[in-house]
């Protein structure tokens, strides 16, 4: 049963709790063993508070992975399988197409583009696994068999991308079993879930499959004007800026207007985080002014301190490693703060004498301060500048003993950007044996220039997420997960014809024609399902800037 709940006045969320404890007091289902699910996580506060309004027993409310959490741990990937961690696949999907004669010559002519094609390979094994995932585990095989066939060899042009695209496909139906199969094994006395955003496929398969009453509740404003969508009272208003850094100030003197007006006690303000750069003024600008800020997009993990510090180091153990890279290092790390007269001597020698490369340094013209600093220095970069060809578990060892040397484990530890880097770059302990991860680090031979590419592609691909203070004013979220969530108003900079419906780029490898034949979003339904700019507002206006 699919019931249409969208409000237009006050919040969504009396009314759709209100809905389904009808719907299931009509049908004589019990509340308690009823299943709710949700979009994203940070509709669970709202979805439980309101629910939790009624006396007596509350429904399970979840998100569908949440939920597959809750049922156990999931599957270790094992060898030959996706681990999902992009850097790790991508060494894994460069030694698949070394190892095929139609791929093998690809790196020696063009490295570049051989780069280009394994990443290319990697996101679209991901997203096979992603879109197989989303079938019942009964169908999958024949979802799977469908797309073999779809993707038989092509002769001619598009040929190559068609073999890149069952590599991807048969490295995907490797994959460990998805955790969310577990839901289909459930049995709820009903489940109840909330579209909003777009369809989930995960969620539309489990209630098609269901074998308890099922009711969806749409929370999508469908057709309708968004803007007419808006809760009367609300305002909805536009700025027009010459500029970024005027784009910046004035979403900035929007937010500070906003919290002049109204507490934040009950509902902050939301800051849509459309465009990253643009976003990151904002917030600078909010902090100079001493706003609490939670950020729930984060950043690039690689332009934190603690990626620094890691590639300072692999550009300092370099063997032809320049003066400069040598002293960004130490500066950055704990041994050299340890010693800063003897780092400010061996500076101000490089300086006057014009040493250019570390190897061409002799520390014994220097004072005894200096040269221990300098012998300390050459043991932390020559296990890693001296080491041969050796696979990628080796390195880890190796840079993980030189990083966390001299009391600089304890300072990363300490620190939520250096936890987050332990954990990209495996360092905290061993992958399991037999894993995924395991076989990649296991196999293969890299250079210290190929291992310190791979570890700045890992940084790359992570997002640094700063921790919630929980007492934040303004709250830094992207607009498909603002929706249904009771803020006090919402600015969103950079709502302009380039960023906000902007047409993707097409995809490399699965041509829109072949995306629709095997069910996933072509370009157009990936614009279509681009999230609306709905939100449900506590008070106070809502502007739009």
């Amino acid at each position: 049963m699919v019931l249409d709940v969208v409000q237009r006045t006050g919040s969504a969320w009396p009314a759709l709790a209100l809905q389904a404890q009808q719907w299931l007091a009509e049908r004589h289902l019990p509340l308690r063993e009823a299943i709710v699910l949700l979009p994203f996580a940070q509709l669970l506060p709202p979805a439980r508070r309101v629910f939790g309004v009624a006396d007596g027993w509350q429904p399970q409310i979840a998100t569908p992975q949440s939920l597959a959490a809750s049922l156990g741990p999931p599957a270790v990937p094992a060898r030959a399988q996706l681990s999902f961690d992009v850097a790790v696949d991508r060494l894994s999907a460069a030694r698949l197409l070394r190892e095929r004669p139609w791929a093998a010559g690809w790196a020696r002519r063009d490295a570049q583009a051989f780069e280009q094609r394994v990443a290319a390979l990697v996101d679209a094994a991901h997203e096979f696994a992603r879109a197989a995932a989303a079938q019942s585990p009964a169908q999958r095989e024949a979802w799977w068999t469908q797309a073999r066939a779809l993707l038989a060899p092509l002769g001619g042009p598009g040929g190559s991308e068609r073999l890149l695209a069952r590599v991807a496909l048969e490295w995907a139906a490797v994959s460990a079993v998805p955790s969310t199969d577990r839901l289909f094994a459930l049995r709820p006395s009903a489940w109840i879930a909330v579209r909003c955003g777009g369809a989930n496929r995960l969620v539309d398969t489990l209630l098609a499959q269901a074998e308890c009453p099922t009711l969806l509740l749409d929370m999508d404003p469908g057709d309708v004007d968004p803007i007419a969508a808006l809760a009367p009272g609300a305002v909805a208003s536009m700025t027009l800026c010459d500029g970024a850094e005027e784009e910046a100030q004035s979403a900035c003197a929007l937010i500070l207007a906003e919290l002049s007006q109204h507490s934040t006690a009950a509902a902050p303000v939301a800051l849509i985080a459309q465009d990253r750069v643009l976003t990151r003024r904002v917030r600078a600008l909010l902090e100079r002014r001493g706003v609490a800020v939670s950020d729930e997009t984060g950043w690039k993990l690689s332009t934190t301190r603690a990626a620094a510090h890691v590639m300072a180091l692999l550009r300092a153990a370099t063997p032809q490693a320049g003066s400069d890279a040598v002293l960004d290092w130490l500066k950055c790390d704990a041994l050299g703060r340890s010693a800063p007269d003897a780092l400010n001597r061996i500076e101000a020698h490089w300086r006057r004498h014009a040493v250019r490369r570390r190897s061409a340094f002799d520390a014994n013209a220097l004072g005894h301060a200096a040269q221990a600093l300098w012998a300390a220095a050459q043991q932390r970069l020559d296990p890693l500048s001296e080491a041969p060809r050796q696979p990628l578990a080796d390195w880890l060892a190796a840079l993980r003993d030189s990083l966390f040397a001299d009391g600089n484990r304890e300072a990363l530890e300490g620190d939520a950007a250096g936890r987050q880097v332990i954990a990209a770059l495996h360092l905290a302990r061993a992958p399991a044996p037999g894993s995924a991860i395991d076989a990649a680090a296991q196999e293969g031979r890299l250079t210290l220039q190929a291992f310190t590419a791979w570890v700045n592609a890992a940084l790359e691909a992570a997002s640094f997420l700063p921790p919630d203070e929980g007492n934040a004013q303004v709250v830094i979220t992207p607009l498909s997960r603002a929706m249904l969530r009771p803020f006090a108003a919402a600015v969103l900079p950079g709502s302009d014809d380039k960023r906000l419906g902007a047409a993707s780029a097409p995809d490399p490898l699965l041509p829109d024609g072949l995306r629709r034949q095997l069910g996933l979003p072509d370009a157009a339904q990936r614009r279509d399902d681009a999230p609306a700019p709905r939100w449900q507002r506590a008070a106070g206006r809502q502007p739009l800037g």
